[in-house]
């Protein structure tokens, strides 16, 4: 049975060698300048250069030699500058490719990463975090060499990452807080809500005792209750009550009558306001007689 892959073939996610030979040669070029533009349009239709991305297998890249793998890096850099590659940002090939070349050697790639921070617009690029380029471009400014370049990097990534997880830290606790305190004003709530419920259910019941009471007192007496009450207005009483007869109502001390008349006068609608009609018919006056 003949072998499906030849051993000529190669690996998964490796170019064909004159493919690799032609990126190889856009990666060495100079950053600007015609044979920049006749490298990028000879790669500008090829399959291999469309197919690429981040999670591409880049292994076979640590056969290459140093100069060729950072090459390559740049080639990439380049591609994707030109609008030729797809899938950039956060899922660009450079980040797949400098990914083996900080692997490989994490000191002698930050040179490679400099010149991509350089060369890219991608924010990405080529560490895969926003914030780890950020770093680095100040570390850039104060670094003389790649180890300590490298060394700078790794402390302010520590750095970045232990203020991470204390900003994580004082969210959760914001969090817990926020929550014991949206728990504790609901219950709260919930018990103020309950007294007024019983506070209403109080008032209701004690409005029924008063009403019980009035209903078995004497007119007169009734009617004195309501001129004196201040507590309450007379639409507070049982439309009942808004009855009588104008002897009654005389049979009551100047000063009452007085008041009945004013509570009375104070209403422009309902069984109280017709009640005072009806005693006007019969000619009442609050200070006269019957």
């Amino acid at each position: 049975m003949a072998a499906l892959i030849s051993e000529n073939m190669p690996p998964p996610g490796k170019p064909a060698k004159e493919t690799l030979e032609m990126m190889l040669a856009l990666g060495r070029c100079k950053d600007a300048g015609r044979d920049l533009a006749k490298h990028l349009q000879a790669l500008k239709s090829h399959p291999y250069v469309h197919s690429i991305h981040m999670h591409t297998p880049f292994l076979w890249m640590r056969k290459l030699l140093w100069e060729d793998a950072t090459a390559l890096l740049k080639a990439v850099v380049r591609l994707e500058e030109a609008e030729i590659t797809h899938g950039g940002g956060s899922v660009s090939a450079i980040i797949g490719v400098y990914k083996v070349l900080e692997e490989w050697d994490p000191v002698q790639a930050m040179e490679a990463a400099a010149w991509v921070v350089k060369t890219s617009r991608n924010p990405w690029a080529p560490f895969g975090w926003r914030k780890t380029r950020a770093l680095f471009q100040v570390v850039l400014k104060t670094s003389p060499n790649n180890h300590e370049a490298w060394a700078q990097l790794q402390e302010a990534m520590a750095s970045e990452e232990k203020r991470q997880v204390l900003a994580v830290q004082k969210r959760q606790s914001e969090e817990e807080e926020a929550a014991k305190k949206r728990k504790m004003l609901d219950e709260i709530s919930r018990r103020i809500h309950e007294e007024r419920v019983a506070v209403q259910h109080a008032r209701s019941d004690a409005r029924k005792t008063l009403i019980q009471a009035l209903e078995k007192i004497s007119p007169q007496e009734r009617w004195e209750h309501i001129a004196w009450d201040d507590t309450r207005p007379l639409s507070a009483y049982p439309d009942t009550f808004a009855q009588g007869s104008l002897r009654e109502i005389m049979n009551l001390d100047p000063h009452t009558r007085e008041r009945l008349f004013i509570k009375l006068r104070e209403l422009r609608s309902g069984p109280w306001q017709r009640f005072l009609i009806q005693l006007q018919k019969q000619q009442w006056e609050p200070g006269g007689t019957p």
